[in-house]
C-alpha cells in the first residue's frame, strides 16, 4: 500500500478481502481434490502414444 492511504481505506480493503476469503476459502482444497481424482482417473487409462507402433 502507498504511504497516502489513510486507516479507513486499509480498513476498507481488510474487510473487503475477509469478505472474498470467507466467499472462497473452500475453493482451493476442492480445487486439489478435483486434481487427484483427475490424475488418478488418467492413471487407471491406457496410453494410447504406447501403443502406436512407430
Amino acid at each position: 500500500m502507498s504511504r497516502t492511504t489513510t486507516d479507513a481505506e486499509r480498513e476498507r480493503k481488510r474487510a473487503e478481502a475477509e469478505a472474498l476469503t470467507s466467499n472462497y476459502r473452500a475453493i482451493g482444497p476442492a480445487a486439489v481434490l478435483a486434481a487427484l481424482i483427475c490424475l488418478k482417473s488418467k492413471d487407471e487409462r491406457p496410453s494410447l502414444a504406447g501403443s502406436r507402433a512407430a
